[in-house]
């Protein structure tokens, strides 16, 4: 916002000489300590500048903040063309990443994009949910960000799992095996049904196959209780409270289909858990690192693509 002679404020106001206009909205901001010895921003100065406006809007806990270009403009007194290129560059040397794009048609909440500085390259956004205390979370950004993640999962998952189709071969008709119902005096006559390529049916009806919702065999209590391990185990060796909220949970669940009973995990956590604080190194906030981890493991094995892996391990749940 601007400096107002009615709210004077010597810490967020910049110096008279300056001849600058915008007061800072906090008394202090917080920069990732490796921009210390970057010295790209020495040929990039403006970009610094840029930087530290997102630094002072963004929160301390997640690094989420959401000025817009225009506004940033406005305070470096440039173009929003050149506030556009200085993002650019932070995506680039990787001290930002977006999180929504801006859109003006929403009907409520920020119509502008959504920012998150980051501050720590080795957590991920979940990380650094987890370890924000519940009193200083924003239910709004809270929404915004898992609303943001779902649409991620999903569209990675459908570029993915989704292989190219022929146009020419969508709705093609082919030739199957009559079913049983097509008998005379009891014998099967093998009498061809047509059928859509892209419409599986069942045509050996000696086969029954039943369509298993796996998420709905992993019991919440289930995910609770590994939770809860969680936490003890951090509890115990770092001394520090361990809160989970539904996204923990929902990873949880994918943990337990992924093949971990609460026992393995928690046994797995603890090695984990004991290797890091024997680095003095922070514990993982978020169980989404454990997902990853076994995701991996399984790559290492099988040498399969990770969509690949969920898949099989689908496959598995549904045969059980």
């Amino acid at each position: 916002m601007k400096k107002t002679k009615l709210t004077p404020d010597p810490v967020r106001d910049p110096p008279v000489k300056s001849g600058g206009s915008y007061q800072c909205p906090g008394p202090h901001m917080i920069m990732p300590a490796r921009a210390y010895g970057d010295d790209r921003f020495n040929q990039y100065p403006m970009t610094f500048r840029a930087f530290a406006i997102c630094c002072s809007h963004a929160n301390s806990w997640t690094g989420v903040f959401f000025p817009n270009q225009l506004y940033i403009a406005n305070v470096l007194q440039c173009s929003q063309q050149a506030v556009s290129q200085h993002m650019r560059k932070l995506l680039d040397y990787g001290y930002i990443e977006k999180l929504r794009n801006a859109d003006v048609r929403r009907s409520y909440g920020k119509r502008g994009a959504l920012w998150r500085v980051i501050y720590d390259p080795t957590k991920t956004l979940d990380d650094c949910i987890a370890g924000q205390p519940a009193q200083d979370r924003d239910p709004e950004i809270e929404a915004e960000i898992a609303k943001h993640t779902m649409n991620v999962a999903k569209t990675g998952a459908r570029k993915k799992s989704i292989k190219a189709v022929d146009k020419e071969q969508v709705n093609k008709t082919q030739l199957v095996q009559g079913t049983a119902s097509n008998s005379v005096n009891g014998h099967a006559v093998n009498k061809p049904d047509l059928v859509l390529d892209n419409k599986p049916q069942l045509v050996n009806n000696s086969i029954k196959l039943t369509n298993i919702n796996t998420i709905g065999e992993i019991k919440e209590i289930d995910c609770r209780k590994l939770c809860n391990g969680y936490g003890e185990i951090l509890q115990g060796k770092y001394g520090k409270p361990w809160s989970y909220d539904m996204r923990q949970m929902q990873i949880a669940k994918e943990l337990l289909q992924a093949g971990y009973t609460i026992e393995t995990f928690l046994a797995d956590a603890a090695g984990v858990i004991e290797w890091k604080h024997n680095k003095n190194q922070q514990p993982p906030y978020s169980l989404q690192y454990f997902m990853s981890r076994k995701l991996s493991q399984e790559k290492a094995k099988t040498g399969k693509d990770v969509t690949d892996i969920i898949k099989q391990m689908s496959n598995k749940m549904r045969l059980r």
